[in-house]
């Protein structure tokens, strides 16, 4: 029951709490919309909470999430996958991409497209 009333806690927390956007994040020879990363990262954090079975540190890694991003090189379309992990309180710690055999790094943008 404890951990019931934690994790309703949480949620409801999750819901009231605002948060700043994801930045854009270049990876490799790709930006990465910083709205598709939040996105992706609301979805997941709601789906884990919704599992989670113990409390986390803030600083501790919660969830790590994937999904597919379309970016538009020249001539072709490149497929990449998106990775990145964050914390319970949805800090983003981590970010990378793969793509033509390779991964990225990925930073937060510093300057506008």
């Amino acid at each position: 029951m404890k951990i019931f009333s934690l994790i309703s806690l949480a949620a409801i927390l999750n819901h009231l709490t605002p948060i700043l956007a994801a930045p854009d994040y270049d990876c490799g020879p790709a930006r990465i919309p910083g709205s598709r990363i939040q996105s992706a990262h609301d979805e997941a954090h709601s789906l884990r909470l919704q599992t989670a079975t113990r409390s986390y540190e803030p600083d501790e890694q919660f969830i790590i999430a994937t999904y597919k991003h379309q970016h538009r090189e020249d001539t072709e379309t490149v497929e990449f996958i998106v990775k990145f992990g964050c914390t319970i309180e949805k800090k983003i710690k981590w970010v990378k991409a793969f793509a033509k055999g390779e991964w990225y790094h990925c930073e937060p943008a510093t300057v506008e497209p």
